[in-house]
């Protein structure tokens, strides 16, 4: 017989088309159109596989599932809104304290990773406490499906196990006791009589087992009756989705947990520019120990101003701006402190006076002024 749909042939035993899925009915060679057996006529014979029209149940489950569905992802948007302001938030802090130099991107990095370590650890917890009864109502729906299906030989259950298109399913195959088995990503899932109905039982307790038991389960029963009220496809995306969650939370948890350690351990990356202007300000030269720059700077001069960078060939430098009277004048003068942070050393590199270089020892008659002028005070 040819398939009416994609006109594949089939066999006759077969009631959907391997290829394209379709069912009810099948054209022979000379063109015309049979129909298949009833299920009531299959169910009276006492053979085969078919599907009772009875849905009631199973769509006030699929319903219930929809709307809890929005419902969670209207809350989840909401709380990632709520938590996103707050995120950017506390980013902008940072990002304004990284511009003013009081502390460096490390500070940054480690705060973000805080953040999602916490917004993670909060969503495991959600999890945990959701999972177990996401599992309950996906076993629920799991079973109401098998309800439905009446299997009187198991080797059309077999060969219909592994004509639909599902990618829980890796193998089919019947057990030493007769019994259909479905090895699938997670766990083995076993078909099995009991009280006169099918029934679908997994090897694990598992949350993924609970969600492949249910993408297999609806997978089953829209390919034997395409007009049952559920969409296998979606559902399976959607328990994928459910199954990835705690591999991500792990993932992402990792790998904040690792930049917040890193950072943490190595407490220079946390502070910014500040900490090479503070370790200046806070120097003092070997003739006078008890004054540091800082205090002798702001005393002598005036407009003072402090900046931090790195040289083209990549050495800390600090910088002081000023005003001063200079051969009766008032004079801008720029002083420079090459940094050695490493060995907690610095000296001073150059000096100019109103864009003018200045020789060593002009250099060290300002500072002897500078710090006698603050000593005597």
């Amino acid at each position: 017989m040819l398939c009416k749909k994609c006109g594949k042939e089939i066999a006759d035993e077969m009631r959907f088309c391997p290829e394209c899925g379709t069912p009810v009915e099948v054209m022979d060679v000379t063109g015309e159109t049979q129909q298949t057996a009833s299920d009531s006529q299959q169910k009276e014979q006492g053979k085969g596989i078919y599907v009772e029209q009875n849905f009631g149940t199973l769509q006030q489950l699929t319903e219930k599932a929809r709307k809890n569905e929005k419902r969670w992802k209207m809350i989840g948007r909401i709380a990632a809104v709520v938590y996103g302001v707050f995120l950017v938030k506390g980013l902008f802090s940072d990002l304004i304290s990284v511009a003013e130099g009081s502390s460096g991107m490390g500070a940054l990095a480690s705060d973000l990773a805080a953040m999602i370590l916490f917004a993670c650890g909060l969503i495991y917890l959600f999890t945990e406490i959701w999972f177990p009864a996401v599992r309950a109502k996906k076993s629920m729906c799991a079973q109401e499906c098998i309800g439905l299906i009446h299997v009187d030989d198991h080797v059309q259950l077999v060969a219909a196990l592994n004509q639909m298109n599902s990618s829980a399913v890796k193998k089919v195959y019947m057990d030493e006791g007769g019994n259909v088995c479905v090895q699938g990503k997670k766990a083995k899932h076993t078909f099995s009589m009991s009280e006169g109905k099918l029934v679908l039982n997994s090897d694990s307790n598992h949350v993924k087992a609970a969600l492949e038991r249910e993408a297999i389960a609806a997978s089953l029963l829209k390919y034997l009756e395409p007009l049952a009220p559920v969409n296998a496809y979606e559902n399976e995306r959607s328990n994928a989705r459910l199954g990835r969650t705690k591999m991500l939370l792990a993932l992402v948890a990792l790998i904040s947990g690792f930049v917040f350690v890193l950072v943490t351990l190595n407490p220079q990356w946390q502070e910014g520019q500040q900490q090479y202007i503070e370790f200046v300000k806070g120097g003092y030269p070997e003739t006078y120990p008890d004054v540091n720059y800082g205090d002798a700077f702001e005393a002598y001069f005036a407009d003072c101003s402090w900046e931090y960078f790195e040289s083209t060939d990549h050495q800390d430098v600090v910088e002081f701006r000023g005003t001063c009277l200079y051969d009766g004048e008032n004079a801008n003068v720029t002083i420079q402190f090459l940094l050695s942070y490493e060995q907690q050393t610095f000296e001073v590199y150059a000096l100019s006076i109103n864009g003018e270089m200045q020789p060593d020892y002009v250099i060290a008659v300002l500072l002897s002024d500078v710090f006698e002028g603050y000593a005597w005070e």
